[in-house]
């Protein structure tokens, strides 16, 4: 009698194996993947947020994320719903929820869009001269800038936030300048110290009434035959010979500013009323 209860026992055994285990399957049901894109702003900021509805209570979420047309390896997986540090581009993602060793999972498509804008400026620069340093100015044509800096050259500048760099020696030097992510484009600019090759022209005396019994009006015009400014303030000496010999007259004057070209008017003594000899015989020269 024992022997034929076996049967239907094991029989009983099996199929409460089989309900317990479409009982356990069971417990994860179908879900909904959402990802909505933030666009990449900086190289690599981009950012897709992931919306769940419908997982089963209690079940683990993991996100594979795939840029296409890459779909064997993921540039990254969480288990948050945020994946973060994503260039632009086309992405897959597949949410997996496993639970008591069973799983399912389910695919969303988004776009990062790339709202980049690129960086770019220009460098204004002012050459030395004998007096002061030259100095270079960064204008921004495009994108943000946030530090600027020297990194080579005859002087170098750490990290600021103006876009000038003042008395600076004559030589080469690196500019790096900084955007708003945090990248930063390098140029190489050079500071000259030309020498101004001031030309004078021959001194004439003035048209009309002598200025005063003693003295005598001339003009002239000294410039810089190169091109290069001159560096204010200058001195200007002027020497008149007696024309039978003698001691010379020294007078010494200054120009506190002036242009590339400038005309110079000035009364100088008159000696025994020899106007021509004084005037063409005059020695002039620029400290």
């Amino acid at each position: 009698m024992k022997q034929k209860n076996k049967l239907p026992l094991k029989a009983f055994f099996c199929l409460l194996l089989a309900l317990l285990c479409n009982a356990i399957y069971a417990q994860l049901s179908s879900f909904n993947l959402t990802a909505t894109p933030t666009p990449q702003t900086c190289l690599g900021n981009g950012a897709l947020n992931f919306t769940v509805t419908g997982a089963t209570a209690g079940a683990a979420i993991e996100f594979e994320v795939y840029l296409l047309p890459d779909t064997s390896q993921p540039v990254t997986t969480v288990t948050t719903l945020t994946a973060t540090g994503l260039v632009s581009g086309n992405y897959s993602v597949v949410a997996t929820q496993s639970l008591n060793g069973q799983s399912n999972s389910v695919t969303a498509t988004a776009t990062i869009a790339d709202d980049t804008i690129p960086f770019a400026y220009t460098t204004t620069i002012v050459n030395a001269n004998c007096q002061q340093g030259g100095s270079i100015t960064v204008s921004i044509t495009s994108g943000t800038a946030s530090a600027y800096e020297i990194i080579s050259g005859p002087q170098t500048f750490p990290q600021q936030v103006s876009n000038v760099f003042n008395g600076l020696q004559a030589g080469q030097y690196q500019l790096r300048v900084y955007d708003s992510c945090g990248d930063a484009l390098v140029t190489t600019v050079m500071i000259t110290q030309p020498a101004a090759a001031i030309t004078i022209n021959e001194p004439n005396s003035s048209q009309g009434a002598l200025a005063s019994c003693n003295t005598i009006g001339i003009n002239y015009v000294f410039f810089s035959q190169s091109g290069a400014d001159i560096a204010f303030p200058v001195t200007i000496q002027y020497t008149v010979h007696p024309p039978g010999g003698g001691a010379p007259a020294v007078i010494n004057d200054a120009m506190a500013e002036g242009f590339i070209s400038n005309y110079v008017v000035k009364e100088i003594p008159l000696i025994s009323k020899l106007r021509m000899p004084v005037a063409t015989s005059l020695k002039k020269r620029i400290i």
